[in-house]
């Protein structure tokens, strides 16, 4: 079984070496990366075979991403077979690829580092003059963003690779808040677990490789509702407060995180001498809910993903919802919430892999033009309609 994942790990690498070099077809023509006469040639070299013939780079992305799902499976599968030290040695080889990686399926990185350089540079808020018109993240983004590129010294690339590194502790971060979180709500959590959200291709590549900031939002958010997830009667104000806090930076980097503001409300209650006044009926409710908020969490930050704002959704947004899955346990006491727990899960899981094919059409038609948007929409939401009937009805039929 150790050769098993040591091939899967192995595999998974070199797929995401492939993906690292398949990225480049998709710099912009404009964006000269570096002069570098050995890397200009590669650009030029990748750009006649792929950015130019879309048949290529559809069934390129397409083939890449899907050796990388069907790794990812067996990875899981087998990851309990070895140390959680070993674990994270190997997830962390599997991130040098993506690190020299270009951010090929979005711009975002881009927003980040302007909107910092307008502070630092042109003393400008990007809150009030925005680059573009793009409508700027919160302000606890705009001052975490600042120290990236600070680090970059002014240049691109280094500024560039200082986001990717940023990136890279947003997951760290999240590791840390859902280890310690589940230190505190005394759950063990296995390999698998922790494999089945951190080795995901869509966390990875939308993390490490696009370079998005909804780690930095969602970390906190966990750690919050984490400190509140067990009753410690001589600490109760002091813990509300910091969970307070490291709530309010989530919202301040994003806002989504708003709709955990009842949720967190709940916890505290459950944490005050105010449970105990509660009725009978409140209090059955207050209890459940203390009990399965990594899941409500969970679906809670689904809700905005339904939204137009969202487009229904981009990708990296499901980030917001499958960062608890590992917090996501059964609870003996509830066993029929505990299976529809499980339920979510699954159709989650499922949903995380079909959000990544969801880029094909844009690949193929070359920009938003015509039906891409609807052709988008269709694979993520047919899939997930078949998986929310789908999954209950196995089952209940394996069973």
């Amino acid at each position: 079984m150790i050769k098993k994942i040591e091939f899967s790990i192995l595999f998974f690498f070199l797929v995401l070496i492939c993906y690292s070099i398949f990225s480049y077809s998709l710099t912009d023509p404009n964006l000269v990366i570096t002069s570098w006469q050995p890397y200009w040639q590669f650009q030029q070299l990748i750009w006649q075979k792929l950015f130019h013939n879309q048949l290529a780079l559809t069934t390129s992305y397409a083939v890449l991403v899907s050796l990388l799902v069907l790794t990812y499976g067996q990875i899981i599968k087998h990851v309990d077979k070895i140390t959680l030290k070993k674990m994270i040695l190997l997830f962390v080889v599997l991130l040098l690829p993506l690190l020299f990686s270009y951010n090929a399926l979005s711009h975002d990185v881009f927003n980040y580092m302007f909107n910092a350089k307008m502070i630092l540079v042109y003393n400008a808020n990007p809150h009030h003059q925005v680059a573009l018109d793009f409508p700027p993240y919160g302000y606890g983004w705009t001052v975490l963003s600042l120290l990236p590129y600070a680090m970059g010294l002014g240049k691109f690339v280094t500024t560039w690779l200082a986001f990717r590194g940023f990136a890279v502790l947003s997951i760290a971060l999240l590791l840390g808040a859902i280890v310690k979180t589940a230190q505190l709500m005394r759950i063990k959590l296995s390999n698998s677990q922790l494999a089945l959200l951190f080795f995901n291709p869509l966390l990875l590549l939308e993390v490490v490789s696009n370079m998005h900031n909804d780690l930095w939002m969602i970390a906190p958010a966990v750690m919050s509702l984490g400190i509140l997830s067990r009753k410690d009667d001589q600490n109760i104000w002091s813990k509300i407060a910091i969970s307070g806090v490291l709530l309010g930076l989530s919202i301040s980097i994003k806002l989504a995180t708003v709709v955990l503001l009842p949720l967190w409300l709940v916890l505290v209650i459950k944490n005050t001498a105010f449970m105990s006044k509660l009725d009978k009926q409140s209090y059955q409710l207050f209890s459940i809910i203390s009990n399965f908020w990594p899941g409500l969490a969970s679906l809670g930050l689904f809700i905005p993903l339904l939204t137009q704002r969202s487009k229904q959704f981009l990708p990296w947004y499901l980030l917001w919802v499958m960062a608890w899955w590992p917090l996501m346990q059964t609870v003996k006491k509830y066993p029929k919430l505990s299976y529809w727990q499980n339920i979510w899960k699954i159709v989650i899981l499922i949903l995380s892999v079909t959000v990544i094919y969801r880029y094909l059409p844009w690949l193929w038609q070359g920009d938003f033009s015509g039906q891409v948007e609807w052709q988008q929409k269709m694979i993520t939401w047919i899939p997930f309609l078949f998986a929310i009937i789908g999954v209950p009805l196995y089952e209940k039929l394996k069973k």
